[in-house]
């Protein structure tokens, strides 16, 4: 769950030697391969970041993670107790390879000789808070209204456990241990609880949207039931789409997300949100629901993968996020509550067909020696056994897919009179297949004559690589199966465009 803010103050003690004397950058250490091991042995509480200095999330994450430190700091008044460092995986590989580090940011806290993944949102209140949660207690304990008070108006949303004098908060605290987003409070008094309007043996779930308030009432049957009741109710009904929350929307693990886009005003904004967060409330725990402003530039290609054009909206998409499988309703106009009602039972019945986008074929699509196809026509052509076909899957966006173009029409132009071998290329951006699904751009794949087995090729992105690669039936430059390629080919990022001058190294996630 993303929705956490609060600042409880942690006593940790710790002698750090070894932090006094690395390099910071806005208070966070800048460790490397010299002195990574002695700054995580020495220091109790360490989150690290690794990342890349191309990548636009780690951009975006940058002036966040140092607030987060610099906040950390400042309460704590113990060098040393909780500090926050990063590494730089272009620099130093060797550390990057060793904690298995495959997208960025990933961010990693060592406590206790175990690092513990963060997978929370990406500000300075959320990483702070998740920190803090790891230094002390699951829960913090309210004697009195006031306290009570300030603990609430800390946090967008949390948890309060009510049991006079502690008694019979075991299961209660043993869930708020589990508990990594949402700040958890032990109300052990009869002020607190007359003050909150709430039973001795009751958990209360307090937030500033929506409902407002969701009552439990005792007795807890299991831990698991707890956290059932509150992943279903914590989370708002509609989501709002950003860099902090698009992990929640495309690592659901949900049966799916429905995602709104809408302009973020205006009375279309009200009357389309309306009628989602009604549905929304129908379906709580079935799905997430999420809305996407479409006028923000940085979404740009969040509306091109999903084929939604600005005088679409409003509108709404499905997307399964186990496969990235999308779906659409076939009735135009804004989104009524009726409409999405259907469309969200016929999604959850199996009843949608996946929405795939697709050009229109245009004219001249064989008239280059390299082959265009669009998703209607490339079964016909790239399945063709008579002949080996290899495609190029590109994005208009990418610097490599530009860099690539030129040798491919070389290879376009070596092969045009060939009866056995074509060449072709794909937007992937524009055209999506059922059997074929891209996770990195540029992605070159040949489908074999005869068998139309498919090999993807990892070589070198030359005329002669790739002639090779055709020549030897697909063994020359062939990529393992499931391979990530980190060294520079460039996923789907909706946050930042990539020119032929970027100097990219690696992956950002999704």
């Amino acid at each position: 769950m993303n929705i956490h803010y609060f600042a409880l103050l942690f006593l940790v003690s710790v002698t750090c030697s070894a932090t006094t004397d690395v390099e910071e950058d806005e208070g966070v250490l800048i460790l490397n391969e010299n002195n990574f091991e002695e700054v995580v042995a020495e220091t109790k509480l360490l989150l690290v970041e690794f990342y890349a200095p191309w990548c636009g999330h780690c951009k975006n994450l940058a002036p966040h993670y140092a607030k987060a430190a610099q906040q950390l700091r400042r309460e704590e008044g113990a060098v040393g107790a909780a500090r926050l460092a990063k590494v730089d995986c272009t620099r130093h590989k060797k550390l990057a390879e060793r904690h298995s580090i495959r997208s960025y940011p990933t961010l990693k806290l060592h406590t206790a000789d175990r690092w513990v993944d963060y997978e929370g949102e990406h500000t300075a209140e959320a990483i702070a808070a998740w920190v803090r949660r790891r230094a002390g207690p699951p829960a913090v304990t309210i004697t009195t209204a006031e306290q009570a008070e300030t603990f609430l108006a800390q946090s967008e949303a949390a948890v309060v456990g009510f049991f006079a004098g502690g008694a019979g908060a075991g299961s209660f605290l043993e869930w708020a241990e589990r508990e990594e987003s949402l700040p958890c409070a032990l109300a052990t008094t009869a002020e607190v609880a007359d003050k909150l309007d709430a039973a001795d043996g009751s958990v209360a779930i307090f937030k500033k949207y929506d409902e407002l308030r969701h009552d439990l009432s005792g007795p807890i049957d299991s831990v698991d039931e707890l956290a059932a009741w509150v992943d279903r109710l914590a989370p708002p009904l509609l989501l709002r789409f950003g860099d902090n929350t698009a992990d929640d929307v495309f690592d659901s693990t949900g049966d799916g997300t429905l995602l709104l886009f809408t302009p973020a005003d205006g009375e279309v904004f009200v009357e389309a949100t309306a009628v989602t967060r009604a549905v929304a409330r129908d379906h709580r725990g079935e799905m997430l629901f999420t809305w996407v402003d479409v006028n923000e530039k940085s979404f740009s290609r969040v509306l091109e993968f999903f084929g939604v054009k600005l005088s679409d909206a409003p509108t709404v998409r499905i997307v399964r996020p186990s496969d990235m499988t999308k779906y659409r309703s076939e009735k135009g106009g804004p989104p009524t509550r009726e409409s999405l009602q259907e469309l969200v039972t016929a999604y959850l019945g199996g009843e949608l067909k996946p929405y795939l986008l697709s050009e229109d074929l245009p004219a001249d699509w064989d008239a280059k020696p390299v082959r265009y196809l669009v998703g209607s026509n490339f079964d016909t052509v790239a399945l063709d056994k008579s002949k080996t076909v290899l495609v190029d899957f590109y994005a208009p966006w990418c610097g490599h897919c530009r860099k690539l173009e030129p040798e491919l029409d070389k290879l376009g132009e070596k092969y045009k009179d060939s009866k056995t071998v074509l060449i072709a290329k794909m937007d992937a951006t524009q055209n999506e297949l059922t059997h074929t699904r891209p996770r990195s751009f540029p992605t070159i794949k040949m489908w074999k004559k005869g068998t139309n087995e498919v090999v993807e090729y990892n070589g070198e992105r030359t005329v002669g690589g790739m002639t090779k690669f055709i020549e030897t039936g697909g063994e020359y430059g062939k990529a393992p199966p499931e391979e990530d390629d980190y060294d520079d080919d460039e996923d789907f990022e909706y946050s930042e465009d990539y020119t032929d001058d970027d100097e990219y190294a690696g992956h950002d996630e999704l």
